[in-house]
């Protein structure tokens, strides 16, 4: 009755995710600049037909705020080569534009006014910080409106009057670059012909591409974060009532002679506990219920914490996010593996890479095995990995929030098997110290170690479920595209 309740509970999550997802503010279906993308560059090739045709502008950066400015610097150190691309997509910029040529006028406003003929005034597009001016190299231009939402290709973005701009925004002028403005609906944005063709006029490498980011509004995202919790903990519930169960059949109704040998009497009525090695970890999970739920609560309130955060300061998960895309299209590494193998939309290749990648790397070497140096360090790697969780997977984006409704099933599963193997990491330290026990430390410990490899079979079972949910889900979205 229990693990129903707690799966209704996560299915009531679910429910309330897919509510929030679907309650978006959105612009409008008809609005002419709410999607396609700035390509900045040399300006493309005479005579090419582009879809959605190109406007050419100019643009230079505007400082960002400290945190941005650190994120940058820190980046800069770290992946040089992408910097530039990341400087472009995460600080403010200002964009020299025709208005009347792109048809903005005062029914484009949210709020405020257009810039008057004297020139120095900005209108920001959505997503830009509530200031009153901006300043650019040196020069101070007030903002004086906003655009709606439907204007969303002009995201972080400060449009200037291409006549009020002077010699701030001259092509000759240092830090100005060149871009291209591609008016391009949502669906043509996933057409591949449509794809295949940008990519011919503006190769990755010589381009960067700015595409709107369609966040969530406040009410959309925090609706979305609420039906997550109740999802996960409906769904750790559910999975902590399937361990009682098990530790109750584990247990037997038969008593053995010996509990650690295999000699139980056949000719006994009733069932005939498991082997130790089976069983013991469900027992210890049986008696240390505090520490379970704990755990569970712990790991998943740091994805939330970290989800929360992410979507105040949306900054640090766009960085994070060009990392682990870098870290996708690696030559070698776990996640060049495990791209590889999904690219190659074999289920059960891909769910053997990914239960080979997250047992043995991410249990095993990290959380495992440093518990048997330092008892219970691996809670740190628990830690940290639950907090890069909530940064990275934050449905702080349309597309993100839409790709976490199936994909919170594998945040369920694959957190509870690393869950689990931080259990039984932080059981190490509690039996080493346990007042209650007569045996020696030495013993003790052993004995703890022992229940870790034991327990490792159970993690293995978790993460191959997981795995195999992962494969699944991911192959079937990726089929949608």
């Amino acid at each position: 009755m229990r693990f129903f309740l707690w799966a209704l509970l996560g299915a009531i999550g679910m429910g309330v995710m897919c509510y929030g997802y679907a309650s978006r503010e959105q612009a409008a279906p008809e609005a002419a600049w709410a999607h396609g993308m700035i390509v900045v560059g040399p300006p493309p090739p005479a005579g090419e037909l582009l879809p959605g045709g190109a406007t050419p502008v100019l643009l230079r950066l505007v400082p960002g705020n400290p945190l941005t400015q650190g994120l940058l610097d820190g980046m800069a150190i770290s992946v040089p080569d992408k910097v530039q691309s990341l400087r472009l997509q995460l600080q403010p910029k200002l964009v020299a534009v025709d208005f009347k040529g792109l048809g903005i006028d005062e029914k484009s406003l949210e709020s405020g006014r257009l810039p008057s003929e004297q020139g120095g005034e900005v209108l920001a597009g959505p997503g830009t910080a509530n200031v009153e001016s901006i300043v650019s190299d040196n020069t101070t231009f007030k903002v004086v409106g906003r655009l709606k939402r439907d204007y969303g290709l002009f995201e972080r973005c400060y449009l200037a009057s291409v006549r009020d701009s002077g010699a701030l925004m001259a092509p000759e002028a240092s830090g100005v670059h060149s871009a291209t403005l591609l008016q391009l609906p949502k669906d043509k944005l996933r057409d591949p012909k449509v794809v295949e063709q940008i990519e011919k006029v503006f190769p990755a490498g010589k381009y960067t591409r700015l595409m709107p980011q369609d966040r969530l509004d406040s009410r959309a995202f925090f609706t979305y974060l609420v039906g997550l919790v109740a999802f996960l903990l409906g769904g750790s519930g559910a999975l902590i009532s399937i361990y009682r169960g098990l530790a109750h059949r584990a247990m037997g109704t038969v008593t053995a002679t010996e509990p650690a040998a295999e000699g139980y009497d056949a000719d006994a009525p009733g069932r005939r506990p498991w082997p130790t090695w089976i069983a013991a970890p469900l027992l210890e999970l049986e008696r240390r219920p505090r520490l379970v739920w704990g755990m569970h609560l712990g790991y998943f309130g740091l994805v939330i914490l970290g989800s929360f955060f992410a979507y105040r300061v949306p900054e640090i998960q766009t960085a994070l996010l060009a990392l682990v895309g870098e870290a996708l299209s690696a030559q070698s590494g776990p996640l060049a593996a495990a791209a590889k193998a999904y690219a190659t939309r074999n289920i059960l290749h891909a769910a053997a890479v990914t239960f080979g990648v997250n047992f043995f790397l991410g249990t095993l070497l990290v959380i495992t095995l440093p518990s048997f140096v330092v008892p219970g360090c691996g809670i740190l790697m628990a830690i940290l990995r639950s907090l890069m969780w909530g940064l990275l997977l934050a449905p702080t984006l349309s597309v993100l929030a839409l790709m976490m409704i199936p994909h919170s099933g594998t945040l369920l599963l694959e957190g509870a098997g690393y869950i689990l193997a931080t259990i039984f990491a932080v059981v190490i330290p509690i039996r080493i110290f346990e007042l209650s026990s007569q045996d020696s430390f030495l013993t003790r410990f052993r004995r703890a170690v022992l229940l870790n490899v034991q327990a490792s079979f159970w993690v293995a079972i978790v993460l191959a479920v997981a795995a195999l949910y992962e494969a699944t889900e991911v192959i079937a979205t990726m089929g949608q595209r």
